[in-house]
């Protein structure tokens, strides 16, 4: 009688001792499976962080590549590809090309340092983009020189626009020390288009009419189409639109 209750007894211990195993590796395997995928999800984790860094890198690196550094428009490549894809989506829509200078720059600078030189770019590179907004482009393509896309838009809004932009900055206060003050003005020539040439081309043709305001007494526009009719044009005044 005692040997079977002794015999009983190991067996009921051993039977628990059996379930205690069980779960005592089921435990752990679930454990381990956990810190799996733990371990996984900051594995993951680290390469998306690894990724977003590298794409913004990547971003700051082309804002860059098209932005101007004094003014924060965009620059003269970034322009003329723009231009070239402007060309093509509105090839049978009209297209306004806007070259802009400003006027006697090199004295500006003479008399009052490179300093306010570039404040007085930054300056009109600010007009421009305050005047432009969502309906073109403008950026900065040389020195003191700059240019404006104007897609969809008619002729006398592109007249009205560049008219406003010359009295904008005609109406500033002048550049002045106690030696020499210089009024602010800028010249800008026009290229209207219907049918679309090369993108050079649209840019020549704007130049001209730059040169031929600034010929014809400066803080003035001039368009193409003005100078094939020997500067026969009539006033437009600044219309806000």
């Amino acid at each position: 009688m005692l040997f079977s209750l002794l015999m009983l007894t190991s067996l009921q211990y051993g039977s628990h001792g059996i379930h205690f195993e069980d779960r005592y590796w089921n435990t752990m395997l679930s454990v381990q499976t956990i810190g799996y995928f733990f371990a996984i999800l900051f594995f993951l984790k680290n390469v998306y962080d690894r990724l977003k860094v590298s794409i913004n890198y990547s971003e700051i690196i082309y804002e860059k590549s098209i932005t101007d550094p004094l003014t924060g428009i965009y620059n003269r490549g970034f322009f003329i590809e723009k231009l070239r894809e402007s060309i093509s989506e509105y090839k049978n829509r009209t297209l306004a090309l806007f070259i802009i200078d400003i006027d006697y720059f090199k004295s500006i600078n003479d008399h009052f340092g490179h300093g306010t030189g570039d404040n007085v770019i930054k300056l009109i590179a600010s007009e421009l983009t305050a005047h432009i907004g969502d309906r073109g482009v403008a950026a900065r393509i040389g020195g003191e020189e700059f240019a404006v896309m104007l897609p969809e838009i008619s002729e006398e809004e592109a007249r009205q626009l560049a008219a406003c932009i010359l009295e904008k900055v005609r109406n500033r206060p002048p550049v002045s020390n106690h030696d020499f003050s210089q009024q602010l003005t800028v010249s800008l020539g026009m290229y209207f288009s219907h049918h679309h040439h090369e993108e050079l081309s649209l840019i020549s043709r704007a130049d001209e009419a730059l040169y031929y305001a600034k010929r014809n007494g400066r803080d003035r526009y001039a368009s193409w189409k003005e100078m094939q009719n020997d500067g026969q044009q009539g006033a437009t005044h600044c219309v806000v639109w």
